[in-house]
């Protein structure tokens, strides 16, 4: 037997030592008290009404969904226990304190001490380029419940696929083996037979059914089964393929009278003489789980995420949390930000330190959108929060790592971005916030300690999912082999700022860019810079890059694509037209042009598909509404390569108030890209016969394959007019 309550609804909740009288609001809906006021905890009461058959089932588990803060709970006036700050769902053991007829909970939720202890296990929430300090106080942002069972609950199950026989770069293994670790939690010891389905989601292909023979221990345990699927179809970024989905049910039934098998504790054993199993419903009482697996192989090699075998170029953006309270944001406002990076012609998200709605990683697993998922650990963590950090892993893996489209890890994040000033707002008092105190110890003194803590924790996390690779700091680039950096140019001079040049500086550090960005101003033209730099990179293979970011967490001048409101700003459109799949590219010169003098700049081909293009490509040099030249030409490229399409050369005219744009299209069915470059002029100067190009003459741009792209030029020009369009 097992029941669960909902305790979602109407609670009391109160603040210690204010003056006001406790008020009702609505769980996970409401804050406790309005956004931007800071309270040091929050107290939240809750009565429910159980029955003397519910209370005498010996198993209890209060479940909290989401939490923003330390928590501490009590149960009919007894401690049941607390918890560190953390997102990962939290589950406390209440049985023994139940009683009959009315229950009274109570859960106080408790901010950062002004110490700074817990304060980095807050992510997003405590960065200051997301959310001005001090926006929102701690509170339960997540749906509460009561599970009450005897015997066997399945609490999550991990999967793991590993390929039978060497990995063919885009081709499926003829049989590939996943692996289901089964989570549960026991009463008592229990024998039973547990089941594993995995069928196609939406498509015809096999499927595979399995039984098992399994004890459980009293307590927390895992069972190791494993089935063999063949003939599988992969799970892929969207301009590579379908993503297909392999819906995974595990049910475990009590056989009563039965003898537990011989073994270990907690493994499953096959029983003789297995039968294919029926597809009749499972009886009243079995516990059972529902998920979906994608069959996929993530690596991260030199600076690279290679996925199903094939590098992967990410073109990707930083997702931040939702500016609103989180758990007011219902599941179609949480997949509307991955359906906007779909719109992007995105292929892959960073879920910038915190634990997304779980309508994002349904929505990211269907449009194939790869995300690679922080968890909240930022700023110079301490021992202690590192440990109780470690102690939520288990949480994440079950919970996060549930979904296909999760490819990577990182255990810490970069240093803070600039942070964000909002006249008018909570930033006024982040002087005095609580959460942004002086530092005690000097930065270098405190860098050993935060490097034991984070590699603790990524060790403990690539040892809970090793299918996943796990980046231990994002941002810590490399000088030697392929690594992520950032760019944030801030204060920085024109030269220093611009990111080809810090790409031709420091090419192996910036394999991968795990995040760039600049606010509203310059916004458009730097997102398309970069992004165009990575996809042209010829120092060494690019990884790609993530813009800061995709969306606000607040009204008001920031970072994102997307305002608070969901508007997309002028620069959604630059970075769109920078990640097109398929499109040509032109490499800008390095230094303003001289009027009168000669253009020539190489161009390349560019394709992220699965498929090899043929087609044609043209471009066109304009001085307004004249035409100066222009060319078409035949075109061809390999499936995820970068191949040089020729040279765009003109004469340039002498009188420098017209503008001069370079525009770009390229045609192969069913694609069809178009891009406008703006052409810096000097102003003035003398008509030369000098040669103004982005390569030496005479260089003819080198090839690459789907391990490389070529490296790129200055950032000097501005995404231009043009309608780019672009069929799948």
């Amino acid at each position: 037997m097992a029941r669960c309550l909902d305790l979602s609804g109407t609670w009391e909740v109160r603040v210690p030592g204010a003056a006001e009288a406790p008020r009702p609001i609505r769980v996970p809906d409401e804050p406790p008290v309005p956004l931007g006021r800071q309270v040091p905890s929050a107290v939240y009461r809750y009565r429910f009404e159980l029955g003397s058959a519910e209370v005498a089932l010996p198993g209890a588990r209060l479940e909290l969904d989401g939490v923003l803060g330390g928590v501490r709970v009590r149960l009919n006036g007894a401690d049941v226990g607390h918890r560190p700050a953390g997102m990962a769902p939290l589950a406390l053991p209440v049985a023994g304190f139940l009683r009959a007829g009315s229950n009274d909970l109570e859960i106080e939720v408790r901010a950062p001490g002004r110490d700074g202890a817990e304060r980095a296990l807050w992510g997003a929430y405590e960065r200051p380029e997301c959310l001005p300090a001090g926006t929102y106080p701690p509170g339960l942002t997540g749906p509460a419940r009561l599970v009450l069972f005897d015997g066997v609950t399945i609490t999550g199950v991990y999967w793991l696929v590993r390929p039978e026989g060497p990995l063919v770069p885009g081709e499926p293994p003829a049989v590939v083996h996943v692996r289901c670790r089964v989570a549960y939690v026991a009463t008592r010891a229990v024998a039973g037979r547990c089941r594993l389905r995995l069928r196609p989601e939406g498509f015809v292909a096999p499927g595979v059914e399995a039984a098992y023979d399994v004890e459980a221990t009293p307590g927390e345990g895992a069972w190791d089964l494993w089935c063999s699927l063949p003939s599988p179809r992969l799970w892929t970024v969207w301009e590579r393929g379908r993503p297909h989905l392999y819906r995974l049910e595990v049910l475990f039934e009590e056989e009563a009278g039965a003898a537990a098998p011989k073994g270990a504790p907690g493994r499953g054993t096959p029983p003789a003489g297995a039968k294919a199993l029926g597809s009749g419903q499972p009886a009243p009482g079995v516990a059972c789980w529902t998920g979906y697996v994608g069959i996929r192989t993530v690596e991260f090699k030199d600076g690279i995420f290679h996925l199903n075998g094939e590098p992967l170029f990410c073109r990707g953006a930083c997702l931040l949390p939702p500016p609103r309270w989180p758990g007011a944001t219902g599941g179609r406002q949480a997949a509307a930000f991955v359906r906007r990076a779909r719109t992007l012609q995105l292929n892959a998200l960073r879920v910038y330190a915190h634990r997304a709605h779980p309508a994002v990683y349904e929505a990211a697993s269907r449009l194939g959108i790869v995300l690679w998922q922080d968890v909240p650990l930022t700023g110079d963590p301490r021992p202690g929060d590192a440990e109780a950090l470690r102690c939520q892993l288990p949480g994440w893996v079950q919970t996060v790592g549930a979904w296909p489209a999760v490819i990577a890890w990182s255990a810490s994040q970069e240093p803070a971005a600039p942070p964000l000033a909002r006249a008018g707002g909570p930033a006024e008092a982040a002087g005095g916030s609580r959460r942004w105190g002086p530092v005690r110890w000097p930065a270098l003194l405190r860098l050993p300690v935060t490097r034991r803590a984070v590699r603790a924790v990524a060790r403990e996390l690539a040892e809970l999912d090793p299918g996943r690779p796990v980046i231990e700091r994002a941002g810590a680039f490399n000088l030697w082999r392929g690594g992520d950096a950032r760019l944030f140019p801030g204060r920085w001079t024109v030269r220093a700022g611009d990111p080809a040049f810090l790409l031709r500086v420091v090419p192996y550090a910036a394999t991968l860019v795990s995040s760039f960005g600049v606010t509203a101003t310059g916004q458009a033209a730097f997102a398309r810079a970069v992004m165009e730099a990575l996809r042209r990179r010829r120092a060494q293979p690019s990884g790609g890059g993530f813009l800061f970011a995709l969306n606000d967490a607040w009204p008001g001048t920031g970072y994102g694509l997307y305002d608070a409101e969901g508007r997309p700003r002028p620069a959604a459109r630059a970075y769109r037209e920078a990640c097109l799949p398929a499109r040509l590219l032109a490499e800008p010169p390095r230094r303003p042009l001289q009027p009168g003098g000669r253009l020539r700049l190489p161009l390349w081909l560019v394709n992220d598909t699965a498929r090899r293009l043929h087609g044609s490509g043209r471009w066109e040099v304009r001085a307004g509404d004249r035409l100066l030249a222009a060319q078409t030409f035949l075109c061809e490229a390999g499936p995820g390569s970068v191949v040089p399409a020729g040279w765009a050369e003109v004469r340039l005219p002498a009188s420098p108030d017209l503008p001069v744009v370079l525009v770009l299209r390229l045609e192969a069915a069913p694609v069809v890209a178009e891009a406008v470059y703006l052409l810096p002029l000097a102003a003035g100067g003398a008509t030369t016969g000098r040669v103004a190009a982005a390569a030496p003459e005479g260089e003819e741009p080198r090839s690459h394959g789907p391990a490389g792209n070529p490296a790129g030029g200055a950032f000097v020009l501005r995404g231009g007019g043009g309608s780019p369009q672009h069929s799948h």
